[in-house]
């Protein structure tokens, strides 16, 4: 069985995620607007997901 790895890196101010609860959403593209786009995430699996948060001063 293979599990999917996904790599993200966002680009962020530090005072955006003061006090912020992050969380994770799957959405899949072409999918019909009446069943929505979004996968549950319990029927996932256990994939790896990698979010790299670079603070900066930016």
């Amino acid at each position: 069985m293979q599990y999917g790895i996904v790599n993200l890196d966002f680009r962020l101010r530090q005072e955006q995620l003061l006090d912020r609860t992050l969380t994770v959403r799957i959405d899949v593209p072409g999918r019909s607007e009446q069943i929505g786009t979004a996968f549950p995430l319990s029927r996932a699996g256990n994939p790896t997901i990698n979010a790299r948060l670079l603070v900066g001063e930016a």
